[in-house]
Protein backbone atom coordinates (compact mmCIF):
# COMPACT_ATOMS: atom_id res chain seq x y z
CA UNK A 1 0.00 0.00 0.00
CA UNK A 2 1.37 3.41 -0.99
CA UNK A 3 0.68 5.95 1.76
CA UNK A 4 2.34 8.76 -0.16
CA UNK A 5 0.82 10.53 -3.11
CA UNK A 6 4.28 10.87 -4.63
CA UNK A 7 6.37 8.19 -6.35
CA UNK A 8 9.52 7.18 -4.48
CA UNK A 9 11.80 8.54 -7.23
CA UNK A 10 10.08 11.91 -6.88
CA UNK A 11 10.47 11.95 -3.10
CA UNK A 12 14.16 11.16 -3.48
CA UNK A 13 14.58 14.03 -5.95
CA UNK A 14 12.74 16.43 -3.65
CA UNK A 15 14.92 15.31 -0.73
CA UNK A 16 18.07 15.87 -2.80
CA UNK A 17 16.92 19.41 -3.61
CA UNK A 18 15.99 20.14 0.02
CA UNK A 19 19.41 18.94 1.23
CA UNK A 20 21.06 21.65 -0.96
CA UNK A 21 19.45 24.32 1.25
CA UNK A 22 19.65 25.45 4.88
CA UNK A 23 16.53 23.31 5.52
CA UNK A 24 14.91 25.68 7.94
CA UNK A 25 12.05 27.55 6.22
CA UNK A 26 9.48 25.80 4.02
CA UNK A 27 6.41 27.21 2.26
CA UNK A 28 4.04 24.66 0.78
CA UNK A 29 1.23 25.86 -1.48
CA UNK A 30 -1.38 23.09 -1.80
CA UNK A 31 -0.63 20.80 1.14
CA UNK A 32 -3.79 18.62 0.79
CA UNK A 33 -2.94 15.64 3.06
CA UNK A 34 0.21 17.11 4.68
CA UNK A 35 2.44 14.31 3.35
CA UNK A 36 5.06 16.71 1.97
CA UNK A 37 4.65 18.86 5.07
CA UNK A 38 5.66 15.79 7.10
CA UNK A 39 8.66 15.15 4.83
CA UNK A 40 9.77 18.77 5.23
CA UNK A 41 9.48 18.42 9.01
CA UNK A 42 11.67 15.29 8.92
CA UNK A 43 14.28 16.97 6.72
CA UNK A 44 14.37 20.27 8.59
CA UNK A 45 17.12 21.63 10.79
CA UNK A 46 16.45 22.77 14.34
CA UNK A 47 13.73 25.36 14.90
CA UNK A 48 12.13 25.09 11.47
CA UNK A 49 9.31 27.19 10.13
CA UNK A 50 6.91 25.22 7.98
CA UNK A 51 4.03 27.15 6.42
CA UNK A 52 1.44 24.98 4.69
CA UNK A 53 -1.46 26.35 2.66
CA UNK A 54 -4.53 24.79 1.14
CA UNK A 55 -7.92 26.03 0.03
CA UNK A 56 -9.58 23.47 2.33
CA UNK A 57 -8.62 21.72 5.55
CA UNK A 58 -8.92 18.21 4.08
CA UNK A 59 -7.39 16.35 7.03
CA UNK A 60 -7.95 18.35 10.23
CA UNK A 61 -6.82 15.52 12.53
CA UNK A 62 -3.50 15.21 10.70
CA UNK A 63 -3.08 19.01 10.79
CA UNK A 64 -3.75 19.00 14.54
CA UNK A 65 -1.18 16.24 15.08
CA UNK A 66 1.43 18.19 13.10
CA UNK A 67 0.59 21.29 15.10
CA UNK A 68 0.97 19.37 18.38
CA UNK A 69 4.27 17.87 17.23
CA UNK A 70 5.81 21.03 15.75
CA UNK A 71 4.17 23.75 17.86
CA UNK A 72 4.78 27.28 16.56
CA UNK A 73 7.15 25.86 13.93
CA UNK A 74 4.08 24.83 11.92
CA UNK A 75 1.58 27.30 10.50
CA UNK A 76 -1.44 26.28 8.46
CA UNK A 77 -2.90 29.03 6.27
CA UNK A 78 -6.40 28.19 5.08
CA UNK A 79 -7.57 29.81 1.84
CA UNK A 80 -6.97 30.41 -1.85
CA UNK A 81 -3.26 30.98 -2.47
CA UNK A 82 -4.09 33.53 -5.19
CA UNK A 83 -5.90 35.88 -2.81
CA UNK A 84 -3.99 38.88 -1.47
CA UNK A 85 -5.13 38.10 2.09
CA UNK A 86 -3.50 34.65 1.94
CA UNK A 87 -0.33 35.94 0.26
CA UNK A 88 -0.06 38.57 3.01
CA UNK A 89 -0.69 36.04 5.77
CA UNK A 90 2.04 33.74 4.47
CA UNK A 91 4.38 36.74 4.22
CA UNK A 92 3.46 37.70 7.80
CA UNK A 93 4.39 34.22 9.07
CA UNK A 94 7.74 34.48 7.33
CA UNK A 95 8.43 37.80 9.09
CA UNK A 96 11.96 38.71 7.99
CA UNK A 97 12.79 35.15 6.90
CA UNK A 98 12.92 33.86 3.36
CA UNK A 99 11.91 30.34 2.38
CA UNK A 100 14.56 27.73 1.68
CA UNK A 101 11.92 25.75 -0.23
CA UNK A 102 8.79 26.97 -1.97
CA UNK A 103 6.82 23.89 -2.95
CA UNK A 104 3.94 24.59 -5.35
CA UNK A 105 1.38 21.79 -5.49
CA UNK A 106 -1.92 23.65 -5.86
CA UNK A 107 -4.72 22.94 -8.30
CA UNK A 108 -2.26 22.49 -11.20
CA UNK A 109 -4.16 24.80 -13.54
CA UNK A 110 -1.87 26.92 -15.72
CA UNK A 111 -3.19 30.19 -14.30
CA UNK A 112 -2.85 29.01 -10.70
CA UNK A 113 0.69 27.74 -11.18
CA UNK A 114 1.69 31.02 -12.80
CA UNK A 115 0.00 33.01 -10.04
CA UNK A 116 1.65 31.01 -7.23
CA UNK A 117 5.03 31.25 -8.92
CA UNK A 118 4.79 35.03 -9.35
CA UNK A 119 3.19 35.73 -5.96
CA UNK A 120 5.60 33.71 -3.85
CA UNK A 121 8.95 33.63 -5.69
CA UNK A 122 10.20 36.74 -3.92
CA UNK A 123 9.61 35.03 -0.58
CA UNK A 124 12.40 32.55 -1.40
CA UNK A 125 16.01 33.12 -0.35
CA UNK A 126 18.60 33.40 -3.14
CA UNK A 127 20.00 29.99 -2.13
CA UNK A 128 16.51 28.48 -1.88
CA UNK A 129 14.58 26.49 -4.45
CA UNK A 130 11.17 26.67 -6.03
CA UNK A 131 9.74 23.22 -6.75
CA UNK A 132 6.60 22.74 -8.82
CA UNK A 133 4.81 19.41 -8.55
CA UNK A 134 2.82 17.57 -11.24
CA UNK A 135 3.99 19.64 -14.16
CA UNK A 136 2.58 18.57 -17.48
CA UNK A 137 1.55 20.05 -20.78
CA UNK A 138 4.94 21.58 -21.48
CA UNK A 139 6.49 21.45 -24.92
CA UNK A 140 9.84 19.74 -25.21
CA UNK A 141 12.19 20.30 -28.11
CA UNK A 142 15.02 17.91 -28.87
CA UNK A 143 17.68 20.47 -27.92
CA UNK A 144 16.07 20.88 -24.47
CA UNK A 145 16.83 17.33 -23.36
CA UNK A 146 19.66 17.47 -20.84
CA UNK A 147 19.96 13.86 -19.67
CA UNK A 148 17.68 10.86 -19.70
CA UNK A 149 15.65 11.72 -16.59
CA UNK A 150 16.32 15.43 -16.21
CA UNK A 151 15.36 17.97 -18.82
CA UNK A 152 15.48 21.71 -19.08
CA UNK A 153 12.40 23.23 -20.63
CA UNK A 154 11.19 26.79 -21.06
CA UNK A 155 7.56 26.46 -20.00
CA UNK A 156 4.72 28.83 -20.80
CA UNK A 157 4.63 30.78 -17.55
CA UNK A 158 8.32 31.69 -17.66
CA UNK A 159 7.79 32.99 -21.21
CA UNK A 160 4.76 34.96 -20.03
CA UNK A 161 6.87 36.49 -17.28
CA UNK A 162 9.28 37.65 -20.02
CA UNK A 163 12.23 36.12 -18.26
CA UNK A 164 14.93 34.15 -19.95
CA UNK A 165 14.93 31.29 -17.48
CA UNK A 166 15.27 27.57 -17.94
CA UNK A 167 13.74 25.37 -15.28
CA UNK A 168 15.13 21.98 -14.43
CA UNK A 169 12.60 19.23 -15.02
CA UNK A 170 12.63 15.78 -13.52
CA UNK A 171 10.53 13.11 -15.21
CA UNK A 172 10.72 9.49 -14.14
CA UNK A 173 7.66 7.25 -14.28
CA UNK A 174 4.86 9.28 -12.72
CA UNK A 175 7.27 11.85 -11.29
CA UNK A 176 6.86 15.25 -12.92
CA UNK A 177 8.76 18.01 -11.15
CA UNK A 178 10.12 21.39 -12.16
CA UNK A 179 12.62 23.17 -9.97
CA UNK A 180 14.92 26.16 -10.03
CA UNK A 181 17.28 27.83 -7.62
CA UNK A 182 15.88 31.25 -6.73
CA UNK A 183 19.12 33.04 -7.64
CA UNK A 184 18.83 31.64 -11.19
CA UNK A 185 15.71 33.76 -11.69
CA UNK A 186 17.76 36.92 -11.32
CA UNK A 187 20.00 36.13 -14.31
Amino acid sequence: MNIWSHPNSELIKIMEIVLRTKRRVFVEIGCFNFNMTSIFALLSERNPLIIANDIKDHFPKKRELLSDLLGNSFQFVLGDSKRLKIISEIGFHLLMDKADILYIDGDHAAESTESDFKNYMNMVSPDGYIIIHDVSGFEVSSDDVNVVHERKIRPWFIGKLNQNVRLNFYFEGNAKLAYIKRSDLDV
